[in-house]
């Protein structure tokens, strides 16, 4: 193989290697979150933690069902959660059955349940009607949804994808105004129009 042959394939290597670290460094850019993790302690009446309790998450709709006994340190975590509505079971022996429905897991969601048990009888139940507070010990990032419908149907300002994020009730973006100009001649407040 002559020289030219070989600096021809280096080339060719070199640009293939380039070009595989350019699109994966972009994939790895557009990585989102799209599952939530719930987490949390079991404790009894006295603040002990339990050891061996059964703690279990449930979506009926969605036909999810995931188990998981705590260990010494009572400690119970549930990752790679779809966005849902789950309803949290409890059960440890000695102690009331424990379950508390309601409680909605966003994308990205990471949440914090305290759970504390009362000792009686494994057929008696606790049910918590009002969804207790969850708790985002993580970050303090808020995520919601957009749906397809939203994304094709709602009217963005200059058709700029990044007015999406608006539509979270936690976002304000003031800044960010439509203005138009001469005839046909539109954009942001924050350019400088030509007249």
């Amino acid at each position: 193989m002559s020289s030219g042959e070989r600096n021809s394939k280096l080339c060719s290597v070199v640009f293939c290697l380039v070009l595989f670290l350019l699109c994966t460094g972009q994939a790895f850019g557009q990585a989102q979150a799209i599952t939530a993790t719930i987490s949390g302690t079991v404790f009894d009446q006295s603040g002990q933690i339990l050891e061996g309790a059964r703690v279990t998450i449930s979506n009926p709709e969605q036909g999810i069902s995931r188990a998981f006994s705590t260990g010494a340190t009572g400690n119970y975590s549930f990752t790679l959660l779809p966005p849902a509505t789950y309803s949290l079971d409890v059960e440890a022996p000695g102690f009331k059955h424990y379950r508390q429905e309601g409680i909605t897991l966003g994308a990205g969601q990471v949440a914090e349940q305290k759970i504390v048990l009362t000792i009686g009888a494994v057929t008696e139940r606790i049910e918590v009607s009002s969804e207790a507070p969850l708790l985002n010990v993580d970050n303090a990032n808020i995520s919601s949804d957009v749906s397809a419908r939203q994304v094709t149907d709602l009217p963005l300002n200059l058709r700029n994808v990044i007015s999406l994020a608006t539509l979270n009730s936690s976002v304000s973006n003031a800044a960010e105004e439509q203005v138009v100009g001469a005839p046909g001649i539109s954009g942001s407040a924050d350019q400088d129009i030509p007249f």
